[in-house]
C-alpha cells in the first residue's frame, strides 16, 4: 500500500540497531525514556498524484524502519496534536494561514482528489489543512515535552508531513505549507521564554523559507548546509554571503556545496 520497499541496506541497518539496543538494555520497559518520538499516521492522508516525491509512503517507510530497528519502543511516545491558528500566525501572515486552511472547504466543494493552488509542485487535498496543522502542532508538543521540567524527555524526533522549510511567511512552495520549525522556534520563545534558538537545517535543499523568516532576527540563529550548484539546484538560494540583515548579520550561516560533496568537503 505504501508504494515503497525497504532497501536491503536499510533492513540490515535496522537489524544491527535493534541488536545494539537489546545488548545495552535500552528496549527494557522503564519509566524514564529521555528521547521523545511524535508522529501521527493521519498525516498520510495528505496525498497528491501518484509518484509525487512528497507522498504518504515517506512517513510510512520512516515509521516502518524505526519500528523494525526497535527505536519506536526505545523512545518515549509524545502525543500528536493540531497547531492552533494563533500558533501558526506567529510566523505566517494572517491571510496566508486562512488561505491554506480554507482549501479544505474548497476541495470538498469541487470534488477533486487534489489540486495545485500554490504552484506546480505543492499540492493540497481535502485532508491537507488538518495534516498541516498536525505537522506543526506535533512538533510543538515535542518542544513542550523537552522544555517541561517534569517531563523525562530532553530531546526527540518529530516524524511529520507536509514538510516546512521552504514555506515563507506568506508563500507555500517546495511541497511545504507551514514552516513547522519556524512555528516551533517562536513557540519555544513565546511559551517557554527562550531568548535564543538555533535551527540546524540538515537537508540537501536550502531552507529558504526558514532563512527568510529569521533573516532580520538576531534571537534565532539559522544554519543550513545544502547543495547549491551555482544557483542550479532548487531553490537556488543559500549563498555564503547571505548572512542576515542589520543587527541579525552573522545569525544566518549558509554552507553551499556542489553535487558530489562528501564528508571531506563538509
Amino acid at each position: 500500500a505504501s508504494g515503497m520497499l525497504t532497501p536491503p541496506a536499510a533492513t540490515a541497518r535496522g537489524v544491527a540497531v535493534k541488536e545494539w539496543l537489546e545488548a545495552n538494555g535500552l528496549l527494557e520497559r522503564r519509566t524514564e525514556r529521555l528521547i521523545g518520538l511524535v508522529c501521527d499516521e493521519t498525516m498520510a492522508l495528505h496525498s497528491g498524484p501518484t509518484g509525487h516525491p512528497e507522498r504518504p509512503a515517506r512517513i510510512q517507510e520512516i515509521l516502518r524502519q524505526l519500528e523494525a530497528s526497535g527505536l519506536v519502543k526505545a523512545c518515549y511516545e509524545v502525543p500528536s496534536r493540531e497547531a492552533t491558528t494563533e500558533e501558526l500566525k506567529r510566523c505566517h501572515a494572517d491571510s496566508f494561514v486562512d488561505k491554506v486552511l480554507h482549501f479544505e472547504a474548497i476541495s470538498k466543494k469541487k470534488g477533486k482528489a487534489y489540486s495545485f493552488p500554490f504552484g506546480p509542485d505543492t499540492y493540497v487535498n481535502e485532508h491537507t489543512p488538518r495534516c498541516a496543522r498536525l505537522a506543526a502542532g506535533s512538533l510543538l508538543n515535542l518542544v513542550d515535552a523537552c522544555l517541561d521540567a517534569s517531563s523525562p524527555v530532553r530531546s526527540g524526533m518529530a516524524v511529520v508531513r507536509p514538510p516546512g522549510h521552504h514555506a515563507t511567511a506568506d508563500k507555500a512552495m517546495g511541497f511545504c505549507l507551514f514552516n513547522n520549525v519556524g512555528v516551533a522556534a517562536r513557540h519555544a520563545q513565546e511559551k517557554h521564554g527562550l531568548k535564543k534558538v538555533a535551527i540546524i537545517d540538515w537537508d540537501v535543499h536550502h531552507g529558504n523559507g526558514t532563512s527568510d523568516l529569521f533573516v532580520d532576527d538576531p534571537s534565532v540563529l539559522f544554519f543550513s548546509m545544502h547543495r547549491w550548484d551555482n544557483h542550479g539546484f532548487f531553490p537556488g538560494t543559500g549563498l555564503l554571503e547571505e548572512a542576515g540583515h542589520k543587527t541579525a548579520r552573522g545569525f544566518t550561516v549558509n554552507v553551499p556545496l556542489d553535487k558530489g560533496y562528501g564528508d571531506f568537503d563538509v
